[in-house]
C-alpha cells in the first residue's frame, strides 16, 4: 500500500484507495490456523523479551559481586595460597596516604581569554560516568590557568567526582590525557611505590555507595577533599595487588562479550513480531493444507465470479452507492474478542453493515480495532456461522447477520 502514499508534506492514503485494495484472504480453516499459530509464536516471542530484559541486572550484580571478592581477598585467596602470601600481609591504610589528592576551578565565563576552541583540556565531574577520559568539551587557555592556578594532571590521575547531579557524586574515571578539573573533581595521583593504579580505581569502585553517604549538605550533598582524602583502603602487597587486576579484568572482559551478545540477540528479537505478522499475512506461516480449495480450482471461481458480474452490470444500470461511512485511518487495537460485544456476537458483520458495502479484509481489521490475532478467529468464526459472506478478495454481511 506504500506505493498508494500521497502528499509531500502531509503523506497519506486516500479512503477510496484503501477500500479498493485487494487484499489475499484466506479460506476461513486456514485463517483458523494461522491465528492459532500467531498466539503460540507471539508468546513465545514475549517470553524471549521477558528473559532477555533480566540480563543488564544479572551483569551489573556479577561486575560488583567480582569487585567485592576482589577487595576481599577472596578473588586471590588460591592464589596466595600458591605464593605463600599470609591474608594479614594487608595493611589498612586511607587514599590520602598513599595519594596526592587535589582539585582545581572554573576560570570566569565572563572572560573571553579563558576559554578557546583548543588548548589544554578542562574537565568537569559529568565526565566521570565513563571509565576514562580520552577528549574534553572544553580548553582552557595558558592565561586561565595561570591566573586560576590551575594545575595540569597526567594520565593515569584518577577524578572523583565530589558533586554533580543525580548519580555522579561518588563516580570514578581515569584521565587519558593531560588536563585541568574543576572544582568537583578530586584528583588522585597514586604512589606506584606503595599502590597499583588500577587497584586504587577498583577500591574506589566498590565502595561507591559509601562515598556518596560521607556526603554533607543540603539540597546537594558534597564530599571534599577531606572526605576523599580519609576513605579507608584495604591494601594488599604490590605483588597480589597486580594479580587482583588481572583476574578483575579478565571477568569484566568476559561480562563485557556478554554483553554484546545480548545486545545482538535485543536487536534480533525486535524484529521477530513484524517478520511473524508479515509471514502470516503473505500466507508463508503454516504450509497448505491438502483439505483447502486447490489454487486453480480458486483461480476459476474468481473468473467465474468476475464474468457474472460483467454480465450484470450490462443488463442493469448500477446502483448510486450507498453511503459509508469512514473507517478510521488506524486501528487502536482497543478491542479483545473476549470482550462480551465480540466473542459470540456479530461483531466484524456489525462493522461491514455499517461500512454499508463489501470491503477488504484489511479495511475491517483496521475499523475492528481488534489484534489481529483475534481478528483473525473472530473472522473465521462469523464466516462459519454465516455472519459474514466470504467473496475471496472482499467481505460483506452474511445472510445469518439480519
Amino acid at each position: 500500500m506504500s506505493e498508494l502514499v500521497q502528499g509531500a508534506l502531509y503523506p497519506a492514503i486516500r479512503t477510496k484507495d484503501v477500500r479498493a485494495y485487494v487484499a489475499p484472504i484466506a479460506p476461513s480453516a486456514e485463517q483458523t490456523r494461522i491465528a492459532d499459530q500467531l498466539d503460540s509464536l507471539l508468546a513465545r516471542i514475549n517470553a524471549c523479551h521477558h528473559r532477555l530484559d533480566t540480563i543488564p541486572s544479572l551483569l551489573k550484580r556479577f561486575r560488583q559481586a567480582v569487585l567485592e571478592l576482589a577487595l576481599t581477598g577472596e578473588l586471590t585467596a588460591e592464589w596466595r595460597d600458591g605464593a605463600a602470601i599470609e591474608m594479614n600481609a594487608s595493611q589498612s591504610t586511607t587514599l590520602g596516604n598513599i595519594a596526592d589528592v587535589g582539585t582545581g576551578s572554573t576560570p570566569l565565563r565572563s572572560n573571553s581569554s579563558y576559554f578557546a576552541d583548543s588548548g589544554t583540556p578542562w574537565i568537569t565531574s559529568a565526565a566521570t560516568g565513563r571509565p576514562y577520559v580520552d577528549e574534553a568539551r572544553e580548553y582552557v587557555t595558558p592565561a586561565a590557568i595561570t591566573a586560576h592556578r590551575l594545575k595540569v594532571y597526567a594520565p593515569g590521575t584518577l577524578l572523583v567526582a565530589m558533586y554533580g547531579e543525580g548519580k555522579t557524586r561518588g563516580q570514578i574515571t581515569e584521565l587519558r590525557i593531560h588536563a585541568t578539573i574543576n572544582q568537583a573533581c578530586a584528583a588522585v595521583s597514586v604512589d606506584e611505590s606503595q599502590a597499583s593504579t588500577a587497584f586504587v580505581k577498583l577500591a574506589l569502585l566498590v565502595q561507591y555507595e559509601q562515598m556518596r553517604a560521607l556526603a554533607e549538605g543540603g539540597n546537594q550533598p558534597n564530599l571534599n577533599l577531606s572526605k576523599v582524602k580519609g576513605i579507608p583502603i584495604q591494601l594488599p602487597p604490590l605483588i597480589e595487588q597486580a594479580q587482583i587486576v588481572r583476574r578483575v579484568e579478565a571477568l569484566f572482559k568476559l561480562a563485557d562479550r556478554i554483553e554484546a551478545c545480548y545486545n545482538a540477540a535485543c536487536a534480533q528479537a525486535q524484529r521477530l513480531t513484524p517478520l511473524v505478522l508479515a509471514k502470516a499475512f503473505r500466507g508463508e506461516l503454516l504450509p497448505q493444507d491438502p483439505s483447502d480449495e486447490p489454487a486453480s480450482a480458486l483461480l476459476a471461481r474468481i473468473a467465474a465470479q468476475r464474468e457474472s458480474a460483467t454480465l450484470v452490470a450490462k443488463i442493469r444500470q448500477p446502483r448510486a452507492p450507498r453511503a459509508a461511512r469512514v473507517p478510521k485511518e488506524s486501528a487502536d487495537m482497543t478491542k479483545s474478542r473476549q470482550d462480551d460485544d465480540v466473542k459470540g456476537k456479530p461483531y466484524l458483520a456489525g462493522h461491514l453493515r455499517r461500512l454499508g458495502e463489501p470491503v477488504a479484509a484489511q479495511v475491517l481489521f483496521k475499523v475492528s480495532e481488534l489484534p489481529v490475532a483475534d481478528f483473525y478467529k473472530q473472522l473465521a468464526w462469523e464466516v462459519e456461522q454465516g455472519l459474514v459472506k466470504d467473496n475471496t478478495t472482499s467481505l460483506e454481511p452474511g445472510h445469518a447477520a439480519g
